[in-house]
């Protein structure tokens, strides 16, 4: 009779474990950080993942208790916790209003035309969206309304605690040194006697400046921006790679960043690498010369390219305006020059 009640109760575990497995299935799914449809705000990669043990998840069980993240059978939650203050402490709110340069930027004298305000709103875009989704996991990492660590793969109920992959996004680092400047600067005219030729700016050129802007900004190392005071996660902006952009006839041989908010009057920081913004408390500068003064004037007008050519060289000036997202931090208005970069150009060799 014991045998035969063992056997029976065996078989209806077997049967109840086959009926419950794609319950279990879908919730390992959501504790492993896979998205909840439709939850979680949305960022450059679609919906980020949300912790089916808190509040609000569609999912019973767990609380947020002041420093306790209960997060679901497995794993301690002292150490989950634990791991949750480390990460805050690695990723503080810091003050980034020391860093900002006093100036308010220049306003242009006129209306920015069709196309050129459609280009900046591209960019704006371009870089809310790739800005987004880290900034909501450092905004939910400092107001304790998500679980980031989950039970790393083993068994029993010691597990250690591991970032969910979605997740590592929030010690998103890079590279504190830019690349070298691919080649050499381009210098004319050395005179106002020189001849140069005043080109006007075409689509390849406009594509290659705003790609740099994109490049430079890095939307990724803007952390999640609080208010002035507090920001975490920020890093200087800087070039991480510089790509040669599709079909394109020229090579960007050399690119230097044009200030105008620091110093009583416009510099160009000169740089072994490219543009870094770390690297204009230390780099030395010089004043501007024939070319990059006549594009200063061009760009305060409210052009955003003055390009000149001699000799099958382009000697570029692309404005940096500030766009939406720069007001986060930046005290000025949209559209105002921030700077510019001073490019050199050269033609591609045929292959």
């Amino acid at each position: 009779m014991s045998f035969r009640r063992v056997s029976v109760g065996l078989t209806l575990l077997v049967v109840g474990l086959a009926l419950a497995w794609p319950s279990l299935t879908a919730l390992a799914q959501q504790i492993n950080g896979n998205p909840i449809k439709g939850q979680g705000p949305a960022g450059a990669g679609g919906s980020i993942p949300v912790n089916p043990f808190l509040p609000g998840s569609g999912l019973p069980g767990g609380q947020i208790t002041g420093q306790e993240f209960v997060i679901g059978p497995g794993l301690n939650p002292v150490d989950a916790a634990k791991k949750e203050e480390e990460a805050r402490q690695k990723l503080p709110f810091k003050s980034i209003a020391e860093r900002l340069p006093k100036g308010k930027g220049i306003v242009p004298s006129q209306p920015l035309s069709a196309e050129e305000a459609a280009r900046w709103k591209s960019l704006d875009q371009n870089i809310a969206r790739q800005s987004a989704t880290r900034a909501a996991l450092l905004k939910q990492l400092h107001e304790k309304t998500r679980a980031f660590f989950v039970a790393a793969p083993g068994f029993g109920g010691g597990r250690m605690p591991a970032i969910r992959p979605n997740d590592e996004l929030i010690y998103e680092r890079f590279d504190t040194a830019s690349p070298s400047q691919p080649g050499k600067e381009a210098t004319f005219p050395t005179s106002k006697d020189q001849t140069v030729e005043v080109v006007k700016a075409n689509a390849e050129q406009y594509q290659t400046h705003f790609a740099s802007l994109l490049n430079f900004v890095s939307p990724l190392s803007f952390g999640y921006v609080k208010d002035r005071e507090h920001v975490a996660g920020f890093q200087s902006h800087r070039f991480q790679e510089l790509k040669a952009q599709p079909k394109s006839t020229l090579s960007v041989d050399h690119i230097l960043l044009v200030g105008i908010l620091v110093h009583e009057s416009p510099v160009v920081y000169l740089t072994e690498e490219l543009p870094n913004m770390e690297d204009t408390r230390k780099a030395k500068t010089r004043k501007l010369d024939l070319f990059e003064d006549a594009g200063l004037t061009a760009l305060k007008k409210g052009e955003d390219l003055y390009v000149v050519e001699h000799d099958h060289t382009l000697r570029m000036l692309g404005a940096l305006r500030a766009t939406e997202q720069c007001l986060q931090c930046h005290d000025t208005q949209r559209d105002a020059l921030l700077g510019a970069f001073s490019y050199t150009l050269r033609a591609k060799e045929q292959e």
